[in-house]
């Protein structure tokens, strides 16, 4: 148990909304995602850029 987890969660869901606030998401096609190796599952890296609303 990770006694930081509660404030770490809260930190990440403030970063989010903040972050949809201003715009939205969208996957950079110009730097391709990464995948994990195993044992470990799912991806290493997935750039992502902010687009901010006019």
């Amino acid at each position: 148990m990770c006694p930081g987890r509660g404030l770490s969660t809260l930190e990440l869901r403030v970063l989010v909304r903040e972050v949809l606030a201003v715009g939205s998401l969208e996957l950079d096609v110009r730097h391709p995602a990464t995948r994990e190796e195993a044992p470990v599952a799912g991806y290493r890296t997935v750039p992502v850029r902010l687009v901010t609303r006019s």
